[in-house]
């Protein structure tokens, strides 16, 4: 009995009514109920009214109670109006520019192997190749008995390779003599070519 009342309790009100209204209603129709109720005409017909008024009453709250999520389930979500775009202006990375270089520096002795008659001219013809754009490079010769030379520029228009050349007289009577000589690049970075070696017999 207690757990049926607590039931009853913790019903909702549009559940409480309509059990009174169908109640009320039993009432009407059935009249006495095991000699215990005995409404009578009038109290049959009241009975019936309050049962209808009941019963209705619960039916419209059942109905108009909204859902648990408390959402309106006829409700149409509408999306939230996004407001405009910020413009963000593309990027744009720069090209590294080609730095101008030396990209090869070539030297050879001719002859590079003499024998017969001294003093003999060793000419010594190579090759200095850029790349990366225009530049200026400097340069100077340099060669195995420390002699100086002066500092020499070659003007490039864009990459590609220019020829440099320059002569050694020597040699005497009866001289054997083994030599170098190299390009000592300055500009635009430091570096020394191969040695490009000769040796001489005199007679």
């Amino acid at each position: 009995m207690n757990d049926l009342l607590e039931l009853i309790l913790k019903s909702p009100i549009a559940n409480l009514l309509i059990i009174a209204g169908l109640t009320f209603l039993g009432i009407a129709v059935i009249g006495n109920v095991s000699g215990k109720i005995q409404p009578g005409t009038g109290g049959r017909l009241l009975s019936g009214l309050l049962g209808l008024s009941l019963l209705g009453g619960g039916l419209f709250m059942y109905g108009s109670t909204p859902p648990e999520n408390g959402q309106n389930p006829s409700a149409t979500s509408v999306p939230a109006a996004s407001g405009p775009t910020e413009f963000v202006p593309p990027t744009f990375t720069p090209i590294p520019v080609p730095q101008f270089r030396i990209v090869e520096v070539f030297l050879r002795a001719d002859p590079f192997d003499y024998v017969g008659v001294c003093p003999v001219m060793i000419t010594f013809s190579g090759r200095v190749s850029v790349a990366g754009g225009a530049g200026m490079v400097s340069y100077k010769w340099i060669r195995n008995d420390g002699a100086s030379a002066p500092v020499e520029t070659l003007t490039f228009t864009g990459p590609g390779s220019q020829e440099i050349s320059t002569t050694w007289y020597i040699g005497d009577v009866g001289m054997n003599y083994s030599g170098w000589q190299a390009i000592e690049i300055l500009d635009p970075q430091a570096l020394t070519s191969d040695r490009a070696e000769f040796k001489i017999q005199c007679q």
